[in-house]
């Protein structure tokens, strides 16, 4: 029976031994992960700071395109508009040129054409 408590004994021993070996290790290991922890928490620190400040500077840089972009727009119906008003003084021109021709009434420049062929 005491051979086996003691060699029950040695067995645990070196169960703690084995387990101490572990614990500094990691007591070593700890401080450099703690230091890249730091450092990555420093790097994070510094490219998040100034967020706020540039974020605010991008949204009132977005809301001033904004608005800019409707002026543009607004100026852009307004042409359109113009654009369409013209068209459709060109289409009317051309109609009522059109029926002037058909019905035998001379235009303007009909008529300067006429009297310059007649002096001739």
């Amino acid at each position: 029976m005491v051979p086996f408590v003691v060699c029950f004994n040695i067995l645990i021993g070196f169960i703690c031994l084995i387990v101490a070996q572990k614990l500094w290790a990691l007591k070593l290991k700890l401080p450099k992960i703690a230091s890249k922890l730091s450092g990555v928490e420093q790097y994070f620190y510094r490219l998040l700071y100034a967020a706020p400040t540039k974020l605010g500077k991008a949204t009132l840089s977005v809301n001033k395109a904004r608005y800019g972009y409707q002026g543009l727009e607004q100026k852009l119906q307004k042409i359109q508009k113009f654009l369409s008003l013209i068209s459709l003084g060109q289409s009317l021109w051309r109609q009522q040129n059109f029926f002037n021709q058909k019905s035998g009434v001379r235009g303007e420049g009909q008529k300067l054409k006429n009297k310059a062929s007649k002096t001739i």
